[in-house]
């Protein structure tokens, strides 16, 4: 209930209830309690699609035939 998750995410009643309607949009004030109450990461309470490392770019690359 939205009571219990209130009591144990330190989140009001009225918050969480505006978050479930989409009357706001949840800050990560919000996301980071509800991702502890829930046991579950941030990337998947908020469906984050997935990511590789940002420091590598692939680049398709051409080679000539016959080059050892």
């Amino acid at each position: 209930t939205l009571t219990a998750v209130a009591e144990e995410s330190g989140l009001s009643i009225s918050a969480l209830s505006r978050v479930e309607t989409g009357k706001r949009q949840p800050t990560l004030d919000v996301l980071l309690p509800l991702a502890k109450v829930y046991r579950v990461s941030l990337d998947q309470l908020v469906d984050a699609p997935p990511t590789g490392d940002p420091r590598v770019h692939l680049e398709p690359r051409s080679v000539a035939s016959g080059v050892s």
